[in-house]
């Protein structure tokens, strides 16, 4: 009866050889095609005469939802509603400049370590858009 249990516990785990390697191959493509928005991020660009530098760090906090800074020159600005939906990266930064709100909204695609999108830039009714290359500067 020993003998009779081993040969189906054998038989048993021979067949389940094929769906391990399958599971094994399927978690090694996710991990090639995982999009990782943490760290930290650059854009450079020229506003009239002014070069322009944003710096903008993501992290994720205790209760697994993505938090951030944004460094624009000399403006320090919380990152609002950052999330992750695929590759598709999106967040909000709102500064008050004079008594009027200035919210800046980006979205984008992340390959790698670089994201290209757009950034749109609302100020009252009016709206604003341009391109936003970016890339990591540096991973936590």
């Amino acid at each position: 009866m020993k003998y009779s249990i081993r040969i189906l516990i054998a038989i048993l785990a021979v067949g389940q050889i094929p769906t391990l390697v399958s599971a094994q191959q399927s978690l090694t493509l996710v991990e090639k095609t995982k999009v990782d928005p943490l760290g930290t991020w650059r854009r450079e660009y020229d506003w009239y005469d002014t070069r322009i530098v944003e710096v903008f760090q993501l992290k994720v906090n205790e209760d697994a939802k993505f938090i951030g800074t944004m460094w624009r020159n000399e403006a320090i600005s919380k990152i609002n509603n950052a999330k992750l939906k695929g590759h598709e990266l999106s967040f909000s930064v709102s500064n008050d400049y004079q008594g009027t709100t200035w919210t800046t909204i980006y979205t984008g695609t992340i390959n790698g370590d670089d994201i290209n999108g757009k950034v749109v830039l609302q100020v009252g009714d009016r709206s604003w858009d341009w391109p936003w290359p970016t890339f990591r500067q540096n991973h936590p």
